[in-house]
Formats: C-alpha cells, structure tokens, sequence
C-alpha cells in the first residue's frame, strides 16, 4: 500500500484492514511496511492524538505509535512543546480510562516513556503531580473510579518502562533515584486503597499488582513493611493470591534488602504461618498455590541463608523443614505439582554458606548439616521413584527427564559435603531393600541405583562399597525396561572402577550384552560399552579367556541385525575395535575378518555397480564405520612402568590394505561428491592417526591415489597436511608431490577467479603453509616449485596476501597465522622482504574498514609480527600505507585525522614490543577510521 500525500487516519485503518484480513500476503506485507513508515513519520505526532473516533485497531496502533516516537524520536520534539504534550497525553489515559484495556494500558505506557525522559530535570515532580492531577483535577467524561483506573494504570507501567528501557547504567540510576522521590505518596496512596473497606477486589488487585512493579526499584524494606504484611494478608484470599505473591517476592528478591536484616527477619513468622496453606494445597493438588508458597519460602531462605543460620533458633530450623516438604513434595512431579525443583537451589545456598565458615564454626554446625543432608538424600531418592508414565504426554515425559537431571546435579553437589559416606549411605539403603527379594521395591530399587551412578560417574569413588551394587546388579529383574536402563547406566558409571577389580567384569558384561537385541534398550547398552572398552581394553579379561571373544560377536551381530541409528552404530564399531586390539594378534586377526568382510564385500559391489543415490548412501554408510574402527584399532599399550609399546599394528594395516584399491575406485565414480571424498579422506586420517610409523608403507598408494583427484575440498587438504605432517622425513618425494598438487590447484583456482569462492581450501592450505614453516621450514624450502618460474615460498606469500583480503574469519586467521610464522624465521627473512609491505598494506586495510572488528586482536598480533624482523622497515612501511590513504581514500571516506594517523604509527612503533597495548591502539584506531570513536 502506497498512498500519496498526507498520511492521515482513514489511510491508517485501510493499512491496518489489509494487514489484518487481506488473504493476499504480498498485500499484508506491503501494508506492513508502509504503517512502519507511517510511524517514524513526524506527522505521527497530530495523527495519534485524533483516533478516539476509529476502530480498536486504529486506537490501538496510534498508542503503539506515540510510544514509540516518545521512547525513539524524543529530538522532534520542541522544547516549548513539552508542557503541551504532556497535558494532551494525560487528556488521552483519561479518554481511554474505562477501555478499551489493551489501548488504556500502551497510553499508559506512552505516558511512562514520557516520565522517563523528563523526570530527572524538566518534570523532577512527575510521580507526585500525575497522582495529584488525577485525584483532584476534572476531566469531561472521567468519572473517580475511571480516574483512580487510569492513575493504578500508569503508576504500574512507570517502573515497568524503566526496566524494559534500553537507558545506560548512569542514566538508568538517575531515573530510578527520579520516580523513588514520589516512592512515598505511591506507597500511601496504595496503603489506602488496600486498607479502604470500600476498596472492591478489583482495586485491590491493581494495587498490589502497582506495589509489586514499585518494589522492584529497591526501595527500602522499612518502608513496605505494613504493604508487605498486607500481602500475606491478602494472599488467603484465591483472587488475590497471584499477585500477593508477586508482591512478596519483589520484597524477598531485591539485591539490598541484606542491609536490612531487622526487616527480614519480621518476615520469618509470616512465612511460617503459610504451612497450614501448604499442607492443604498439598491435600487439594492445588499446583498454583503450591507454587506460589514455594517461590515465597524458597526465596526467603535461598537469598538470606546466612541470617536463617544465624535466627537458627526459633525460625531458621522450621524454614528449613519447610523448604524440605517443598523438595520432598508426595505428589507427583510434573503431573501433580511443579514446585519442587524450585527448592534445589536453596540446598547449594546453604551449602555454600557451610562451605565458607571458619574451622570453628564448621564444627559446631557440621552435624547439624550433615544430618539435614543425608534427610535430605533419602527425600529425593523416594522422589525420583519412577512413575508409570504410560499416559503421560511427550512434554511431560522431557520434563521429568529434566528433572531427573536437576536431582543428579544436585546430588553431585552434596557428594562434596557429605564424601563417601553418602555413598555408603545409599548403598546401605539398597541392600536392605534387595534383602526383601523377590518382593523388593523395583521402583526405590532403580531410583537409589539412578542417584548412585549419577554420583559415581562424576567423581573419583572408591572403595568396598562398590561391591555390594555389582553382587547385587545380576540379580534385578532385566524384564523391567527402567530398572535394566539404570542399571546399564550404573555398569557404565563403575568403568574406571573396574580398570582395578577387573574381576567383576565377567559378572557386570552379561547385563549389558542383550540390550544389544533390544532397540529400546540398545543406545544405553551401546553407550556402556563404549566406556567400559575405552577404559578396561587391556584388562586380563579381555587379553584372555573367552569373554572379549563372545563380546565382539555378541557386538557384530547387533550391527548386522540393523535396528541401531549411525551413531550408535559408530559408537559399537569403536567398542569392537577397542576389544580387537587386546586380544593376541592371530585370534585379532581372525574376528577382525569377520567383522570387515561384510562391509568390504558391500563397497567392492557397489563399486562394480553404477552410481546411484542409494548406493551413494550405503558407500558413506560403509566406509564412516570402518573409519570409526580404525581409531580404536590401535594396538599400542602401557608396560608396567608406563612406557607406551607398540609392537605391530598389523591389524589397522590389514583393513587399510583391502581398502586402498576399492577406494581408489570409489573416489573414481564418485570424484564430485564432497561428502563421499570427505568419508574417504576421514578413513585415510583415522588409519594413519592411529598406525603414524606403522603407516609408512601405504604412503605411496596413498599418494598416488590422492595425487589422481583434485584437491578440490578441506577434506582433502586437511588429509595431506597429516601425510606432510607425519612423513615429510621419510617420504619425503611423495610428500613433495602432494604439495605440488595442492599448489597447482590453487594456481588454478586464482587464474580462474575461483579462490574467493573456495574459503575452506584456501584456510586448511594457508593452515598447511602455516604448520610446515612452524615445524618444517627446509621441507618447503626444498619442494619443488607448484609451477615454473615460482617457487613454493613465493606461492605461499601470495596465497597469504589473497587470504588476507577475505571475508571469512578462518581465511584471515589462518593467513595471518602464515605470516606471524614466516617473521619468526631466519631463513625467510627474503619471503618478509619481498611480501612485507603488502601484507600490511593488507592489515591495514582490514584495521580501516575492510575486516569485523571482531578480527582486531588477530589483525593486531599480524602487524605486532611483521614489527618485531625489521623496525625500520616497518615505519617505512606504515609511512607508505600513510600516505597511499591520503592518496587514495581521505578525499572520499577517511574519517580519521593526518594527526591521529601519525599518532597512531608512532605508537605502535613505541609499543611494538606489548602485543596488548598493540591490540588496544589498533581496536582504537579502527575505531577512528570507521567514524566511530566513542562506541565501545
């Protein structure tokens, strides 16, 4: 919609008619549009004012509208004005005094924007005139309980504005000390209305909605005492107990009130009085009042704990109890109640405050505490007793889930006071109740197993403790989905602990290894498995005997029945290449045969096959789980004094020998496909991370298999910097060779305008560039030139400069990175020479405008590089850059000065030596030349 000429009321209510009910999006975008235009229009300021006569909608926009040009379009305004306006915007709450509400209440908040600006200078009286005009100044058509509407309306709002206000701290602070000096006329203005017999429900309700918005702005305790009192009053009445309690809690949960603790401390008996409340919300189910009381304990004991502990006596040890009915609540969480998790972070408060008194002081309380926590353990182990969820939605099912997650944290963090004994306490527990077997409490059962290897896994436990759970684990009922979870979880949390009772493991394994054949139980057993192979790979158990034998086949069955998702089934592969790799080479090598051969018989067929999107699949599917066997393969191993032996690695050598010729095949026929050379290059990576030394002899079919495609992904270049990283001594002419690919690549890339379109090339080989000048300078020194006439040096200065003038973050650091190496070098001070000054040329164009500010510190440490061969050279350098800028930019966009320019140059010369303070007078130059000084 594009009216012409003035924009008046009768174009806004077509605007808003289109934007609400034309079926036409392009038309509802366009009035769109055009009512924002119509708002940032200074006519706004006449047309908002004339809508009384319009629909809702129209009322509604134009309050929207005065709102905003007050909050953002304050200069319009003429000073002389002011006064006019405000009059006219009291005018307009009182029109609006008896509705619409939704128009009512942005005049209001019009009207609070307005406050704001005026309060601390113009209008310092603001709070106490707008109560004065409304009680005793007429309006046409106001009646007193329109007036007294529209007044709770805009005292509400005004502290409200102030917090959604986008206002610095020093001008927010000055607002704040502006609205409190009428703090005391709103606070007896409330007092009345609440304390007035005449008073209906309703005044009522907006009154202790205003009181709540006022306490917010930290007024003093002592002077809403009586206010405060009246909430706990009123919060027996059901029509006022929401806002009663959002009153309450605006008084617990200011910052100052510690400063205050006579006041504070008044407050204890009034909470305490709401345990009969409690106790009967509990009875009813009633999940609102039940969580209104609950933020109100909760946070009078979460934010003043150490008064709690000081009044220990005859308030603080009842506060306490109740906030432990709250965490212990006999209902259901979250069917029957929400408020419990509120309680948990009470328990840390009071821990910490424990946790920070002195030696004697911690004596006299140590039992005290000890005994509330160890209470409180046995509350959230009947707690987190799990539920029949058959009936429960998705949603509630992932709250529970979450829940669940909140006790285990809190669980963790109790372990820190209460040590080992907390575990021995929860072990206690569960051998008495596996001594009523078989008509234990598989519920307590799996919950007391929940909090103990929610303890276990995060912690270094040990100790005989630990036994009585594994004697007892084989003997829970596995038919039962949540306790067998659990209890693959708690196998899973005793990992490290077996690494020294590997005894245990043939008892433990037989729990998890049919989860394997159960979908629903299957990435729990997966996730099990992977932790007790990573740490138990060379327990006797498994270097002999016959159990790693009927684990690996019990494994490779699970992946061929194929219910496992490709991460789990990755996961598996890397557990079966764990137990691989213990066992003697020759039994090694005949279970990894029969392991691989169904997956290399399925690429060998596809590679006879043409490419399809399925066979494409079935390709990544393949090759990312060998990759994923070949990392784990590994049969290096710690001898009694730690040394790391590695005798062979044949067995990694055995699948990269029959995969070598089926990829070069792969790589054939799918050559364009990046994700399918990606899985290819990660499988060379992993086999060659994980073999180093032993890899030698493959390097040359490797080579010549890479050298045959082009380089023309990350993946690839990532591969060969592995290959140059790890072999460069030993084979070094194949080495030589995949660098020269690289580099004709990216020769060819720049004469066809490519490079700026393959960042993730250029970034890992500037990377590539980068580590071999660190590590391996006469490597590249001596590669032969990638084209005739250039040498590898001169290509990768050039690459640099290219990569410099990038727009993606990795390409410059990765750049910068190659220079910052290079100036470090002695045998490359020609490289420096030759490309010093257009790489700061480079920099310094990034510093202007041409790279984010969030690259500065890298650009920095660039230019703090390039300082550190030659200072002279440098200065020339910068004074070229100096007077290229005048040449060529300050006619048309410098922003900075000649004089701030040579101040600049010569304090980075001066402090070429702090790579900090090079770092703050480049972000500050950057700042200057991009006309922004002043923006932090």
């Amino acid at each position: 919609m594009e009216p012409t000429g003035e924009i008046t009321l009768v174009h806004i209510q077509a605007a808003l008619e289109s934007l609400y009910n034309d079926p036409n999006p392009q038309n509802k975008d366009a009035a769109q549009k055009w009512l924002i235009k119509a708002q940032r229009d200074k006519s706004a300021w006449n047309w908002c004012f004339q809508d009384h006569a319009y629909s809702v909608e129209v009322q509604y926009f134009g309050a929207n509208v005065l709102h905003y040009k007050i909050a953002n379009c304050w200069s319009e305004i003429p000073q002389e004005q002011i006064a006019d306006l405000r009059q006219t915007l009291m005018e307009t709450v009182f029109r609006y005094a008896n509705g619409p509400k939704i128009v009512l209440t942005r005049t209001c908040v019009a009207l609070a924007a307005l406050v704001l600006h005026l309060v601390t200078g113009f209008w310092d009286t603001a709070v106490n005139d707008i109560i004065h005009t409304l009680k005793n100044v007429e309006f046409a058509g106001a009646s007193m309980v329109q007036k007294f509407i529209a007044l709770l309306e805009i005292l509400t709002v005004l502290p409200e504005e102030l917090q959604t206000s986008r206002l610095d701290k020093a001008r927010r602070r000055d607002v704040r000390v502006g609205l409190t000096k009428g703090a005391e006329q709103v606070l007896a203005l409330l007092l009345q209305i609440l304390t007035d017999a005449s008073s209906d429900i309703c005044a009522k309700e907006k009154a202790l909605k205003c009181l709540a918005s006022w306490l917010v702005l930290e007024l003093p305790p002592d002077m809403t005492t009586n206010h405060v009192a009246l909430c706990f009053d009123f919060i027996r009445q059901p029509e006022l107990f929401e806002v009663s309690v959002e009153g309450i809690l605006a008084s617990l949960n200011s910052a100052h009130t510690h400063a205050y603790p006579q006041s504070i401390e008044a407050v204890f008996p009034k909470v305490l009085a709401l345990d009969p409340l409690l106790n009967e919300a509990i009875k009813n189910q009633d999940q609102e009042s039940l969580l209104g009381i609950s933020k109100i304990v909760c946070a009078l004991c979460e934010h003043h704990t150490r008064l709690l502990l000081a009044k220990i006596e005859p308030f603080g040890a009842q506060l306490i109890q109740m906030v432990l009915k709250i965490t212990s609540f006999p209902l259901q969480y979250p069917t029957e109640e929400a408020a419990s998790p509120i309680s948990f972070s009470f328990w840390y408060s009071l821990q910490d405050e424990f946790d920070t008194m002195d030696n004697m002081r911690q004596q006299n309380w140590g039992r005290f505490i000890h005994t509330l926590f160890f209470t409180l353990v046995d509350k959230l182990v009947v707690k987190c007793k799990h539920p029949d969820m058959s009936k429960w939605s998705a949603e509630e099912k992932e709250q529970y889930r979450v829940y669940r997650i909140d006790v285990s944290d809190t669980l963790m963090y109790i372990f820190n006071l209460l040590g080992p004994g907390m575990l021995q306490f929860l072990v206690d527990i569960l051998v008495r109740q596996c001594n009523q077997m078989p008509n234990y409490d598989w519920g307590i059962v799996e919950s007391l197993l929940f909090c103990f290897y929610s303890i276990v896994e995060s912690c270094d436990a040990e100790g005989d403790f630990m036994i009585p759970v594994v004697n007892i684990l084989p003997k829970l009922d596995m038919t039962n989905q949540y306790l067998a979870e659990t209890c693959m979880y708690t196998v899973g949390a005793l990992a490290e602990w077996l690494t020294f009772r590997t005894e245990y493991l043939p008892v433990l394994l037989p729990i998890v290894i049919p989860g394997l054949r159960d979908q629903s139980l299957a990435l729990t057993a997966v996730l099990t498995l992977k932790r007790i192979t990573r740490e138990c790979r060379f327990c006797d158990c498994f270097t002999k005997g016959t159990l790693s034998i009927e684990l690996v086949v019990a494994m490779r069955d699970a992946l061929h029945i194929g219910h496992l998702k490709g991460q789990e089934s990755g996961w598996l592969v890397q557990s079966i290449g764990h137990v691989l790799s213990a066992l003697p080479e020759d039994e090694c090598l005949k279970q990894l045969e029969l392991v691989i051969a169904r997956y290399v018989m399925r690429v060998e067929q596809i590679c006879q096959q043409q490419p399809t999107q399925q066979n494409r699949a079935a390709l990544i599917e393949d090759i990312s789980l060998l990759s994923h066997l070949q990392s784990t393969l590994d049969r290096a191993k710690q001898d009694n004094a730690g040394k790391v032996i590695i005798e062979n690695q044949r067995p990694a050598a055995l699948v990269l020998e029959k995969m070598i010729p089926l990829l070069k095949e792969v790589l054939k026929r799918y050559f364009e496909d990046v994700e399918t050379i990606q899985v290819v290059t990660n499988f060379f990576d992993k086999s060659i991370k994980t073999m180093l030394d032993h890899a030698t002899v493959f390097v040359t079919p490797i080579t010549e298999l890479l050298v045959q495609i082009t380089p023309n992904s990350s993946p690839i270049v990532d591969l060969i910097q592995q290959i140059i990283s790890v072999f460069s001594d030993v084979k070094q002419p194949e080495c030589h060779k995949l660098l020269q690919c690289i580099s004709c690549h990216l020769q060819h890339l720049t004469k066809a305008g490519g490079l700026p379109h393959n960042p993730d090339i250029v970034s890992s080989a500037l990377d590539l560039y980068s580590n071999l000048i660190r590590k391996n300078t006469q490597f590249i020194l001596t590669a032969l030139p990638p084209i005739e006439g250039m040498s590898m040096i001169e290509h990768a200065g050039k690459l640099c400069h290219s990569g410099l003038y990038f727009c993606e973050p990795p390409v410059v650091k990765a750049a910068i990175s190659v220079l910052t190496e290079a100036s470090r070098q002695a045998s490359l001070q020609e490289m420096i020479t030759h490309f010093g000054q257009a790489w700061l040329l480079a920099l310094m164009d990034n510093i202007t405008g041409n790279a984010g500010r969030q690259l500065m510190d890298f650009i920095a440490d660039g230019l703090f590089a390039l300082s550190k061969p030659n200072v002279t050279v440098f200065a020339q350098w910068m004074n070229f850059w100096k007077n290229e800028r005048i040449k060529k930019f300050e006619a048309v966009n410098g922003k900075e000065s000649e004089a701030q320019r040579n101040h600049f140059i010569q304090s980075l010369i001066r402090e070429r030596t702090n790579k900090r303070k090079v770092r703050e007078i480049c972000s500050q130059f950057s700042l200057l030349a991009r006309g922004l000084h002043g923006v932090s």
